[in-house]
């Protein structure tokens, strides 16, 4: 504040010298030096701190405040004897205190005089205590550890001097045949037993019946649903983790996924009994065939597809391919086992991709409405092979009329995109168009661009001719 002031009076005298009141602005400027430099004069002239103690305890004043040093406490000599903790702890002595045993008094008249007596003790006093049965603890042990070190030179030393070696001297050559002789004589006698225990085996497990081993079976593929089921709720991974390689070199199941887990299901009950239901299989109609694992794999992928066909139609597809190829490496297996032997008997294949196609389309059906065509279409157009019992059940779909577009528009997808299946298909068309009189619009269109030599399509001309040509005969009679 001071600077400021004077900063302010300088200017307004150096712009305006003959200021009507300059001569009083001078004089305050030199009193306002003259106080800055009388305030670092004193400043210059303070004492320094005195040379005392914080806690105002010093000899000098100790008799004038009539504060008394602590007491210094008189520590006798530990008694001579054997070290006890009676010993070591007395710091007393009073013969009488000393050989009182507290022992008689009870615990809560020790608490009573033992906590105010506590309270009232000085630090300074008990860290002398302290210290003294330390340093008597101290004492004791390093008397202890030199007599423990002198009692083991001693005897060290008693051993060396009653050491008096007994030397006899005697053949070496007899001593080493007579010991070589012994040794054999061990060992011939060691030898038949060692042979006769032979190699450990562990015995073999019980074997299991069909009931047991079924039910292994049935618990096994209950954990790989249990996966199935926790793949298909587990949220997805981020991008690029899962994406495995796609192609013809591919390996199948490798990404833990619920497709991976399908696969899974799906190659046990393909793959894993090929060759053993050839076996099981009995001939004339008394005797009922046994439902193994892979037929209660198959029953519950097909209840788990149904559960909801829309969202697991990959899964159905991924099954019935594995059916599909399984069905033709039996067939290619059975063909050359009968190349290979000459016997009457024809080995039989069990065909199991014709059933459960027909079953899940038997299943899945019935809940389709007219905007399902792409579902209808993926499935189609995903199988292996379009059979004849596929497309009766594709044709069904035309006695509801509101499902006619649906039946008509898979059909010809199959016509346009699966050559093979195409001249089935058109006779699918025909016959729909033949039987549901609701279709033939439809169905007409199909026919005429892809089958127009149609006896179906001359046979409706004809009809529609002659109906039209009915038409005005009856109105002119």
């Amino acid at each position: 504040m001071e600077r400021t002031a004077r900063a302010l009076l300088i200017n307004i005298l150096k712009k305006n010298p003959n200021h009507p009141l300059a001569s009083r602005m001078q004089m305050h400027i030199e009193r306002l030096m003259q106080s800055r430099l009388e305030a670092s004069d004193d400043a210059s002239r303070k004492r320094g701190l005195p040379n005392e103690p914080t806690d105002g305890l010093d000899n000098a004043k100790r008799a004038r405040l009539n504060v008394l040093p602590p007491p210094m406490l008189k520590i006798p000599p530990m008694a001579p004897g054997p070290a006890s903790f009676d010993r070591l702890f007395t710091l007393t002595e009073d013969t009488g205190l000393s050989s009182f045993d507290v022992k008689q008094l009870p615990i809560d008249l020790v608490l009573k005089i033992v906590v105010p007596l506590l309270s009232q003790v000085h630090d300074s006093t008990l860290a002398q205590a302290v210290d003294a049965v330390r340093s008597r603890y101290q004492t004791i042990t390093k008397d202890q550890t030199l007599q423990r070190q002198q009692q083991q030179t001693a005897a060290v030393q008693d051993e060396d001097d009653d050491y008096e070696p007994e030397y006899q001297p005697m053949e070496v050559a007899s001593v080493v045949s007579e010991e070589a002789s012994a040794v054999a004589a061990e060992v011939a006698d060691l030898q038949p037993e060692l042979v006769s225990l032979g190699p450990f085996v562990l015995p073999q497990p019980p074997p299991l019946s069909e009931e047991e081993a079924g039910e292994i079976g049935r618990n096994a593929v209950a954990r790989v649903f249990g996966m199935l089921n926790a793949a298909e709720t587990s949220p997805a991974s981020a991008k690029g983790q899962t994406q495995q390689k796609l192609g013809f070199a591919r390996l199948a199941g490798s990404t833990f996924d619920r497709d991976a887990w399908s696969v899974l299901l799906a190659r046990l009950a393909t793959r894993a009994p090929a060759g053993l239901e050839n076996d099981q299989q009995t001939k004339g109609d008394a005797v009922r065939k046994q439902t193994t694992i892979a037929d209660s794999i198959r029953e519950t992928l097909y209840r788990f597809i149904l559960e909801d066909f829309r969202g697991r139609l990959n899964i159905a597809i991924i099954w019935l391919n594995e059916e599909w190829y399984n069905d033709r490496i039996q067939m290619k297996s059975a063909a050359n086992q009968r190349d290979d032997t000459e016997q009457d008997s024809e080995p039989t294949v069990p065909l199991n991709y014709d059933t459960w196609a027909t079953r899940l389309l038997d299943g899945f059906l019935p809940y389709l409405d007219s905007r399902d065509i792409k579902v209808l279409v993926r499935f189609l157009s995903e199988v292996p092979e379009i059979t004849i019992p596929i497309t009766q059940r594709v044709a069904s779909l035309a006695k509801d009329p509101e499902r006619v577009n649906l039946c008509v528009q898979s059909l010809m997808y199959l016509i346009m995109f699966r050559p093979p299946a195409r001249e089935m298909c058109l006779n699918t068309v025909e016959d729909v168009y033949q039987t549901y009189e609701e279709s033939r619009p439809a169905a007409g269109k199909v026919l005429t661009k892809w089958r127009p030599q149609s006896t179906v399509l001359e046979t409706a001309a004809n009809e529609a001719l002659s109906s039209s040509e009915a038409k005005p005969t009856t109105s002119e009679s």
